[in-house]
C-alpha cells in the first residue's frame, strides 16, 4: 500500500466532507448471509465497541427499519449517516457481504473523484477504515447455510431475539422446500467466501477467521478470540438472546437436498465438503456448472437439435450430387 497517498486521500475527504467521521479504530466483519455474523456483531454492539450493521445493505426495507431517508444518489449524505450510525466510543464496525462491499466502493470513489491518484480495493478501505481490523466469519455446513438463506428469502425472518412474540408467523406464508433455489443459496453462499478469501490473500491481509459451528458451540471461547484481537478490555461477553432459526423442517430439507443432489454424492466434491474445502468445493461446482451450461447450450442450439433431419437432408443431397455426375460422366462416355 502506498502509505503517503493514502494519507494524502483521507486528509482530502476530512476537508471536503469534514462532517464523516474517520475513526482512529475500525473493524470489518466480512460475511455471506446467514452465516452467524448477527450472532457476534450483536454483542459488539451491547458493549459498545461500534455498531457494526450491514450499512450498504441497497434494500430500501433495511434502510427503512433505520429511518434513513436517504438513497445513495448522495454518497456524502450516506456516508456520514452510516459512519455516525457505526461509530460508538470513538470505534467504527461494519458488516460486508462482498455485494455491499462493490456497493461500499462504487461510492467512496465517488468522494475521492477529486484525486488523481488511482486506489486498489484495500487502499480505498483504508483511506475510510483507520489501520483496520477484519474478522472474517464463515459457515462450514453449506447446504445448512443455503436453506437457512432459502428460508429467509421465503418469510423475510433473519433473526429473533428470545421472547420475541410470535404471534406475527400466523399471517406469514409458511417456507417451501425447493431444490433448485436452495441450490442457489449453497453457491452463493460459497461464492460470497471465496470472494473474501481472494480478497484477503489478494491483498496481503490478515483477519480473523471465526466459523459459526464454533461460535454456537462455545460462544465465551469464540468471543474471546474476538476481544483480543481487537483489543477489547475490561469487558464482559455478553450472548446475545436470538433464537435459533434452525428447526426440525431445517433438518429434512437438509437430508432430502442431499439425497436428491447428484452432484453432492461426486466423492470429490463429498470429500471437500466434509473437510471444509471451500476452495476445492467451488473449484468442482465451477467445473460442473460450466460443463452443463455447454452441455445444455449445446443441446438447444438448432444446428444439434434438428441434427437428423439435417444429416438425412445432407446425405440426400450428397447422393443426388453423386448420381448427378456419374449421369454425367455416361453422358461423356
Amino acid at each position: 500500500m502506498n502509505g503517503t497517498a493514502i494519507q494524502k486521500a483521507r486528509e482530502y475527504i476530512q476537508e471536503t466532507n469534514p462532517d464523516i467521521p474517520i475513526p482512529e479504530k475500525s473493524y470489518l466483519v466480512l460475511f455471506s448471509p446467514r452465516s452467524g455474523s448477527t450472532l457476534l456483531s450483536n454483542c459488539l454492539e451491547k458493549i459498545g465497541f461500534g455498531r457494526p450493521i450491514e450499512a450498504f445493505n441497497s434494500h430500501l426495507n433495511f434502510r427503512k427499519s433505520l429511518n434513513w431517508e436517504i438513497d445513495f444518489s448522495d454518497p456524502h449524505e450516506y456516508f456520514k449517516k452510516a459512519f455516525l450510525y457505526q461509530t460508538v466510543n470513538g470505534v467504527m464496525g461494519m458488516k460486508l457481504s462482498f455485494i455491499q462491499f462493490k456497493l461500499f466502493l462504487e461510492n467512496a470513489r465517488k468522494l475521492l473523484s477529486g484525486l488523481t491518484e488511482e486506489f486498489d480495493d484495500s487502499e480505498i478501505v483504508e483511506i475510510f477504515f483507520h489501520e483496520v481490523k477484519y474478522i472474517f466469519i464463515q459457515r462450514r455446513k453449506k447446504v445448512k447455510q443455503a436453506i437457512s438463506l432459502a428460508k429467509g428469502i421465503q418469510n423475510g425472518i433473519w433473526f429473533e431475539e428470545e421472547g420475541q412474540d410470535s404471534e406475527y408467523k400466523k399471517y406469514l406464508l409458511p417456507t417451501v422446500y425447493n431444490r433448485d433455489q436452495i441450490e442457489c443459496c449453497f453457491d452463493t453462499s460459497l461464492t460470497n467466501d471465496i470472494f473474501w478469501q481472494h480478497y484477503l490473500r489478494k491483498n496481503n491481509l490478515s483477519a480473523l477467521n471465526i466459523y459459526y459451528e464454533d461460535l454456537d458451540s462455545n460462544f465465551i471461547e469464540q468471543m474471546s478470540k474476538v476481544y483480543e484481537f481487537l483489543n477489547i478490555e475490561d469487558k464482559e461477553i455478553i450472548a446475545p438472546q436470538l433464537r435459533k432459526q434452525s428447526n426440525k423442517q431445517s433438518e429434512d430439507w437438509e437430508s432430502r437436498f442431499i439425497s436428491q443432489t447428484s452432484w453432492f454424492k461426486d466423492p470429490e466434491i463429498n470429500q471437500a465438503y466434509i473437510k471444509g474445502d471451500l476452495e476445492t468445493l467451488y473449484d468442482l461446482r465451477c467445473k460442473m456448472i460450466i460443463s452443463e451450461r455447454e452441455m445444455a447450450r449445446w443441446r438447444s442450439m438448432p444446428i444439434n437439435r434438428y441434427k437428423k433431419i439435417r444429416t438425412f437432408a445432407f446425405r440426400v443431397r450428397r447422393k443426388l450430387t453423386s448420381l448427378k455426375n456419374q449421369v454425367g460422366r455416361d453422358a461423356v462416355n
